[in-house]
């Protein structure tokens, strides 16, 4: 453990910072690094700690991850992402609600870019510790740490390019629900392979409470394969499934390649297809693995907690169904604040709304064998049937 200026520790340092965050929002305002650091020396009668050295061991975060009061840490501070490596969860110190991003990832740095405290203090806590937590509370009343968390409105899952960014940001707009979307740390976690599923499921059930009420989740297309975990966290929540055209799908990614559909990156472990095939058959192999997911769990879902819905289904009457899906209802400023957003980009990468136009359905045919089409186009009929509009109820 790295020493500062002084008889404290770095670790000691921020542990003392960390657990006052009443003190650090009331000096989150300061722009000067070195009056920052001369104000914390001061208030947290850091002795011996010259301003250089707080500011070294703030900037760096050298030394080992933190054991805070949890209890108290959850009430301010967002989980900002996961190392595997390391298994620690970084955190950053949230001065009032998240700005509005089409990602959680974005929200968080939008947020702590708000401040120059925010932006130097990322502690890091070890999911070991935070695990002997959630075992120390397991059977006691501790307002959010029970054992029967606050249920979300629902989770998202999608084949990807179609359309969930653009439900996620038009439920953001109703301002009656608090959208996590496609969060790392989530996404990390849940990847972990040295971390075993019940420990997932109990971060899951820990870290979504954290994020907000009345919550949908919308998470990445390879988190489907575990949905399983999800719906063991939160038997109650709602599950909504988007899908599209294969052909329409498999266009956007070769134009904008996503990095699920990459051969050899470290997430083809997940979808078990061939990297010897065609760039092509390879996105096709993938997008099938996905649909296949996606059907498996429809049917292995209660009937009244799941829907289906299409891309092509993605009007304002759409989000209206969808919103009544998840539990809400929306009045007619939302819908005028949904159909204000609607006409947005969803994202700065992909213009979804151009390709309603310019996609034929013809696109990619050329390129894909003619037997992953077949199997891609019969999937996708099936979901498609599934997803009419009206069945699942408002």
């Amino acid at each position: 453990m790295m020493m500062a200026d002084g008889d404290l520790s770095s670790r000691e340092i921020l542990e003392r910072l960390v657990g006052s965050p009443e003190i650090l929002l009331a000096h989150s305002e300061i722009c000067d690094p070195y009056d920052l650091m001369s104000k914390l020396v001061q208030v947290f009668d850091l002795k011996g700690v010259s301003m250089e050295s707080l500011l070294r061991v703030i900037q760096s975060g050298e030394g080992d991850s933190i054991e805070p009061d949890l209890a108290v840490f959850f009430r301010y501070w967002r989980p900002a992402g996961y190392c595997i490596k390391n298994g620690e969860i970084n955190w950053r110190l949230i001065l009032g609600d998240l700005p509005f991003a089409p990602f959680y990832d974005e929200q968080i740095a939008n947020a702590t870019n708000r401040s120059l405290l925010a932006t130097l203090l990322n502690p890091r806590v070890s999911l070991t510790y935070i695990l002997q937590f959630i075992s120390q509370y397991a059977n006691k009343t501790q307002g959010r740490y029970q054992t029967d968390p606050v249920t979300p409105a629902g989770f998202i899952f999608h084949c990807s390019r179609c359309g969930s960014t653009l439900v996620s940001n038009a439920m953001a707009a109703t301002k009656f629900y608090t959208i996590i979307s496609e969060a790392s740390v989530l996404t990390d976690l849940l990847l972990d392979s040295q971390l075993s599923d019940h420990n997932k499921v109990a971060m899951l059930k820990l870290l979504l409470p954290i994020l907000g009420d009345r919550l949908i989740v919308k998470l990445n297309a390879w988190d489907i394969r575990f949905l399983p975990l999800v719906h063991q966290a939160f038997p109650a929540a709602k599950v909504l499934f988007l899908t599209r055209q294969p052909e329409e799908v498999l266009h956007s990614h070769q134009r904008t390649v996503g990095i699920h559909m990459v051969p050899g990156h470290q997430m083809a472990e997940i979808f078990g297809c061939s990297i010897s095939v065609s760039l092509f058959d390879y996105q096709a192999e993938v997008l099938l693995w996905i649909y296949e997911r996606m059907l498996e769990q429809y049917k292995a879902l209660p009937a009244e907690s799941v829907a289906l819905v299409d891309y092509c289904d993605l009007d304002l009457e759409g989000m209206c169904h969808i919103a009544g899906f998840f539990g809400g209802r929306m009045n007619l400023l939302q819908k005028r604040a949904v159909s204000a957003m609607m006409r947005c980009y969803s994202k700065n990468t992909d213009d979804l709304y151009k390709d309603r136009e310019v996609v034929s359905e013809s696109s990619g045919r050329s390129v894909i064998s003619k037997s992953l089409l077949s199997q891609l186009t019969a999937l996708y009929r099936v979901l498609r049937g599934l997803s009419e509009r009206g069945s699942y109820s408002i």
